[in-house]
């Protein structure tokens, strides 16, 4: 149950539906029909439009270092993963998972055409061996 605490945020009515505050409402643009189509115009967020392009599990497979891209680092179940996802508003572009250590290589999201998304592996929780937490530090310092 919502409570008002001030005009930003939406409220309960009586009858159980959600009023919505106005930040959960936007003008319509040029040519729209109403505010609530504008939040499924994929220009409103420049990131909706990523996609999954490939992954890297070894040095040899990093692409060239010509593109402009923005990588997620940190530790192993951080929420690197979800974070990424809910940027750019796709519930399942990049896997997640409760278990620590999932992202085993560097994920590659294309945003723009030489723009990119990198979901890196995590450091630190993941039950691996230990060999592979060296070759994943060593491929991500290359990196």
């Amino acid at each position: 149950m919502y409570a008002r605490y001030g005009a930003d945020y939406p409220s309960q009515r009586p009858d159980g539906s959600i009023e919505p505050g106005p930040a959960l409402v936007s003008r319509p643009r040029a040519g729209q029909a109403s505010g609530l189509s504008a939040l499924a115009d994929p220009m409103a967020n420049p990131l909706a439009r990523a996609k999954y392009t490939f992954s890297a599990h070894a040095i040899k497979q990093l692409p060239p270092d010509d593109c402009k891209e923005v990588a997620f680092a940190g530790r192993s179940n951080a929420g690197k993963s979800s974070s990424l996802n809910a940027m750019t508003n796709q519930h399942g572009l990049a896997r997640v998972s409760k278990t620590p250590g999932r992202t085993q290589a560097l994920n590659y999201f294309e945003v723009a055409p030489n723009r990119h998304l990198v979901d890196l592996p995590g450091y630190g929780y993941a039950k691996v061996p230990e060999e592979m937490r060296e070759r994943w530090k060593e491929f991500i310092n290359v990196y």
